[in-house]
């Protein structure tokens, strides 16, 4: 079966084109436009009216390459900046409306758990014992613990990205060592507390320790 997937982040909206069969993927077709959803946000809260138009038409560009590439299937989510943003659902809405796609705002939940089975299904061998992934996007960073392929034990969701990180720190290009030195002491999110699953434990894991894991 041939499907498609329109990944609407923060930073970028990313199509993919695959062929699917079992738990295997053969790449088709991808491409990625960068539109910045999540840029102002932390100022503003919401989307500008030209934000969502200019989403609109990368949707509905990457929704005529994935049937022109022979997708069967087509799914569209949407992931922090959208969930956050007051007006989240005026871009759905507006997606909907300009193409006819229905999208699905992703909770941090669904997130952590699609960036677990997506990395550990890379792997050539599932490992033996727990498995962490850490998935930094552009508007929320995923932590997660499990057994592979599925199994997930723990999962925390940060409203802490590369480019909101990027935005509070980094104004330089390259960035300046005090730019880079203010990025790795930023302070950690107040929605770190995350919730258990599967009786495990949360690892511990303080801000410092995440500053270092982001670093590396």
């Amino acid at each position: 079966m041939r499907a498609a997937c329109i990944d609407i982040g923060s930073n970028t909206t990313r199509l993919l084109v695959a062929d699917c069969a079992g738990r295997e993927l053969t790449e088709i077709h991808q491409e990625r436009a960068f539109t910045r959803i999540g840029q102002g946000l932390a100022v503003s809260g919401t989307i500008s009216e030209a934000k969502i138009r200019e989403v609109v038409t990368v949707v509905a560009g990457q929704l005529a390459a994935a049937r022109d590439h022979g997708a069967g299937t087509i799914r569209a989510v949407a992931t922090a900046a959208i969930r956050r943003a007051a007006n989240g659902q005026a871009l759905v809405d507006s997606i909907a409306a300009g193409t006819g796609l229905t999208v699905e705002v992703l909770s941090g939940e669904h997130e952590a758990r699609l960036a677990f089975r997506g990395a550990a299904m890379t792997l050539a061998r599932a490992p033996v014992g727990r498995l962490g992934v850490i998935d930094v996007g552009g508007g929320s960073s995923e932590l997660v613990v499990g057994l592979a392929p599925d199994q997930i034990g723990w999962w925390a969701s940060v409203e802490l990205g590369s480019g909101a990180l990027t935005e509070l720190c980094l104004a330089s290009d390259p960035p300046r060592p005090q730019e880079l030195a203010a990025a790795r002491s930023a302070p950690s999110p107040s929605g770190v507390a995350p919730p258990r699953s599967a009786g495990w434990p949360a690892p511990r894991w303080t801000p410092r320790h995440w500053s270092a894991r982001w670093r590396s």
